[in-house]
């Protein structure tokens, strides 16, 4: 999962290359995807945010290293980028999990009010039972 991170990295910083400059708001949409879409595949005790985080920040800076664009300004945009694409990954997972306590909350609404009818007709019943023993 890492390779293929590193991979969509270099290959992206390739392909801006090949139209000019690299800008750092660029850098830090590469990372931010790039990561964002690795956090989203991992599963329970498979490679930790950390490591996605460290590995993308280390494959952005040697590629812009490699290429003699290495400025204070896209590093830091590399490591936004790490930091943002991990925000995302987690916000979207609180987002679903807000979704789902929602659904869950209408669904408990709906059962206590079939319970609560249900008791109504219960006592209905037994009301109507006790009268035909009195009456």
């Amino acid at each position: 999962m890492l390779k293929e991170m590193k991979e969509q990295i270099t290959e992206a910083f390739e392909r801006i290359m090949k139209s000019g400059e690299i800008k750092a708001e660029q850098v830090r949409d590469i990372i931010q995807t790039a990561v964002s879409d690795t956090a989203g595949k991992v599963k329970e005790g498979g490679i930790t945010l950390r490591e996605i985080a460290k590995e993308a920040t280390a494959t952005a800076m040697d590629g812009l290293k490699q290429k003699g664009i290495a400025t204070r300004e896209r590093i830091t945009a590399a490591v936004e980028g790490a930091i943002d694409g991990i925000k995302s990954t987690k916000q979207r997972a609180v987002d679903r999990t807000r979704q789902e306590i929602q659904q869950l909350k209408t669904r408990l609404g709906g059962e206590e009010q079939k319970l609560s009818e249900d008791v109504r007709e219960a006592l209905e019943g037994t009301r109507q039972s006790s009268e035909a023993f009195t009456g």
